[in-house]
């Protein structure tokens, strides 16, 4: 169910003796591997809460041909698979990387058991997560479509011949 960042605070209330799991990315052109991640991450609660990268978000980060699809489309994929419950559009504007009051926000509306990330960077910021629980999952980077990066340079060599 696509919910508004508004409404985060309610879940706790609607799922009280439930474990919580937060994740989060951008998934433009959502891939195979985008599924594993997620299905990686539910694998530590019973209700999965997925924010999606806001497209002010996306183009500050990867630059202004990106995303190649909207939140609100990005957003209705992930509503989509069986192993979310709840899907919500951050609203932050920072790069990846950056941990803005935007996630401050979220992790004390939300107050999830566990976030489930494939960033690094996220070990810098424990102050945000709180008592959370922090898990980290490598990213798969092997293979011409590890990446959206990676699939977008292969469609442009692709076409160019």
């Amino acid at each position: 169910m696509v919910i508004s960042f508004s409404d985060l605070h309610e879940l706790r209330s609607r799922h009280p003796h439930k474990k919580i799991v937060l994740s989060s990315g951008t998934f433009d052109l959502f891939r195979v591997n985008h599924l594993y991640y997620l299905q990686e991450a539910r694998k530590y609660g019973e209700i999965m809460v997925v924010m999606v990268s806001s497209d002010a978000r996306v183009m500050a980060s990867k630059g202004a041909s990106r995303p190649m699809y909207s939140e609100m489309d990005r957003a209705a994929i992930i509503d989509g698979l069986k192993v979310v419950d709840y899907v919500f559009i951050e609203p932050g504007k920072n790069k990846r990387g950056e941990i803005d009051q935007t996630y401050a926000n979220v992790f004390s509306s939300l107050k999830p058991d566990v976030f489930v990330t494939a960033n690094e960077d996220w070990q810098n910021f424990t102050q945000v997560v709180g008592e959370t629980q922090l898990i980290i999952i490598p990213r798969i980077t092997e293979g011409r479509h590890s990446s959206t990066t990676a699939i977008i340079s292969h469609i442009e060599n692709s076409s160019s011949h």
